[in-house]
């Protein structure tokens, strides 16, 4: 896939894994993109570690699926919440 395509694929919470980098200690980390490419073309991440850097495309590969939005966690919550009151009674 080419470094657009896969920039194109990276919407905001899209799940990905650093790769390629100088610092080597960081390859193979997760997290999610924060955003569209910054005036400089490098995409804004943040790791599940919760530290926030703006990388490279080429450094940044996309993982299949993304994170849950806030609203999908709470529908998500919600059933959890139907099915055992429903188990209850």
């Amino acid at each position: 896939m080419s470094d657009v395509l896969e920039t194109a694929a990276m919407a905001k919470d899209s799940r990905i894994r650093l790769r390629g980098l100088q610092r080597a200690e960081l390859n193979g980390a997760e997290g999610r993109v924060l955003g569209p490419p910054n005036d400089n073309g490098r995409v804004p991440v943040q790791l599940d570690d919760g530290r926030k850097m703006a990388l490279k495309p080429e450094n940044v590969q996309p993982l299949p699926g993304r994170a849950p939005t806030r609203q999908e966690d709470m529908e998500v919550a919600n059933q959890a919440e139907r099915l055992l009151n429903a188990a209850n009674e």
